[in-house]
């Protein structure tokens, strides 16, 4: 029970304060926000996590492998300067309700993690989801 107060007493705290500022001045929220709006694919990680890997890779083919022309955005959250990774990943928290990586985005809406990008493929939907990002983007008139 006591970690459950915990977690709730942070939470509470986390989202009550306003967002945190990265190295550079930018606001870690605007920052999320931005990235996951700017890219048809929009992946948070960290460049150790195996199921990180598994995502960037199956990403990555796809995208090689695509007739259409959908982006993709990964950044690493380990890999940032000073403490911006742990800020960005509270954010995603607060957004998504996921504490863990990947955490990924299509089309501005959030998958999860790499258990649901993995269903998605297996499917056979995950193809399709992207095109239609792709295709949402460009009838939109946004090129990136």
């Amino acid at each position: 029970m006591l970690g459950f107060n915990a977690l709730f007493f942070f939470l509470l705290i986390a989202t009550s304060c306003s967002s945190e500022n990265l190295s550079t001045g930018e606001d870690a929220k605007l920052y999320v926000q931005q990235h996951i709006s700017g890219s048809d694919a929009m992946v948070f990680a960290k460049s150790y996590c195996p199921y990180c890997k598994a995502t960037r890779s199956l990403l990555m083919q796809l995208q090689e492998e695509s007739k259409t022309s959908w982006t993709l955005d990964i950044v690493d959250l380990d890999l940032m300067p000073e403490d911006d990774g742990p800020f960005l990943q509270m954010e995603l928290l607060i957004a998504t309700n996921q504490k863990t990586v990947p955490s990924i985005f299509i089309g501005g809406e959030h998958v999860g993690g790499n258990l649901e990008l993995q269903a998605l493929y297996n499917s056979g939907n995950l193809e399709k989801t992207l095109e239609a990002a792709a295709q949402q983007r460009r009838h939109k008139g946004v090129t990136w």
